[in-house]
């Protein structure tokens, strides 16, 4: 089968997609809504490659104002964004990249983001098959704004246009079912995201220390956005003992701590060959914290900071209360609820079943069918 996804290249579960895919038989590419160069196929013009650097001076200077959590503002950008267009020069391009490799399926990746790419394709190729990945939603307002007449009309005509859609959560799909937003010639399953790694469960190397060492494996741009910026807790976990490491970023350089730690990012390729794995095998325990996450984002996506630690020997520590998604028992990590750390040990994950295998199969046989 040829399958075109539609997505950022700049996030690991593209790459893991495309190596599932190839790796099963099918011809695959990846039509790249961001600016970063790769194995994939460019469509976007170079000014608005030009306003993601414009949108990281836009998102610091907001939060920085505390107005990233402004409803008033989120909802203007949201109208914006569901009311933009492809200019000419993206439309010739993306059609020369789709007319030459002929695809029968088109796979979108992650939200709301590809409006304007979905409209253009139901339009020029109403004959090919379109399925929808979904994790995040909505993509920045909390739930109240998304019930919005206009954003949820929009949003209802946005996620009834896939043939095909999967879901991160029964939660999520309880939404969609309740304010319509998917219709009942849609063939909708739940299926958290995969990430299809290479990696040694029975890795000799973990947990050989004692000291309270833990991971973070989250946005370290603090100063972009307030959910994100957890700075007061690692400081916090940090004068009380614990040995924290979190990715290096221009703003970790800030926070001073002989407990706070840093680690060089992992390339893709790493993370894929397991190399990212291997090194999370080696702490007592993984932070997953946010700050001031709203509850439906919270608890009905599954975000790539989890899913890394997925299948890894230590714990998961959440920092407050466990997701709600967790409930369904689609996810292979020991998670807890804790509010303080002082009972991390050296505890070890302990497997007896297979669940990224059962939702590789479950996905490989949607998109097959």
């Amino acid at each position: 089968m040829n399958i075109a996804i539609l997505g950022s290249y700049n996030t690991i579960f593209t790459h893991s997609y495309l190596k599932l895919l190839r790796k099963n038989g099918h011809n695959v590419i990846i039509i790249n809504n961001n600016d970063m160069l790769g194995d994939c196929f460019n469509y976007k013009d170079q000014v608005n490659k030009n306003n993601s650097i414009i949108s990281i001076v836009l998102k610091k200077i907001l939060k920085n104002f505390r107005l990233d959590k402004n409803k008033y503002i989120l909802k203007k950008i949201e109208y914006k964004d569901i009311k933009k267009s492809l200019t000419n020069g993206e439309t010739l391009k993306l059609s020369k990249i789709i007319d030459d490799f002929s695809p029968d399926l088109f796979v979108f990746f992650w939200g709301t983001t590809l409006r304007a790419e979905l409209k253009y394709i139901k339009e020029n190729y109403p004959n090919v098959k379109k399925m929808l990945l979904l994790n995040t939603y909505p993509t920045r307002i909390d739930i109240e704004t998304a019930l919005d007449d206009f954003i949820l009309k929009s949003d209802r005509e946005y996620f009834s246009s896939f043939d095909k859609l999967t879901l991160p959560s029964k939660m999520m799909l309880d939404h969609f079912t309740k304010n319509k937003l998917i219709i009942e010639s849609q063939d909708v399953i739940v299926c958290p995201d995969v990430l299809f790694i290479e990696y040694d469960k029975n890795n000799k190397n973990a947990i050989k220390n004692n000291t309270k060492k833990l991971i973070f494996l989250g946005n370290t741009n603090f100063s972009e956005r307030t959910i994100d910026d957890i700075s007061l807790t690692i400081k916090k976990l940090a004068n009380d003992g614990c040995q924290i490491y979190i990715q290096e970023s221009n703003d970790t350089s800030k926070i001073k701590h002989r407990n706070i730690k840093t680690f060089k990012p992992f390339t893709f390729q790493q993370i894929l060959d397991g190399k990212l794995k291997e090194y999370i095998d080696s702490f007592n325990g993984v932070l997953y914290a946010y700050n001031e996450a709203s509850f439906f984002r919270y608890n009905s996506s599954i975000t790539t900071r989890l899913l890394l630690a997925e299948e890894c020997i230590p714990p998961v520590y959440v920092l407050g209360e466990l997701p709600i998604y967790l409930s369904d028992c689609y996810l292979d990590m020991n998670i807890k609820g804790i509010n303080t750390f002082s009972n991390i040990e050296n505890n070890k994950m302990v497997r007896n079943n297979n669940k990224i295998g059962d939702r590789v199969k479950l996905l490989l046989d949607f998109i097959e069918r």
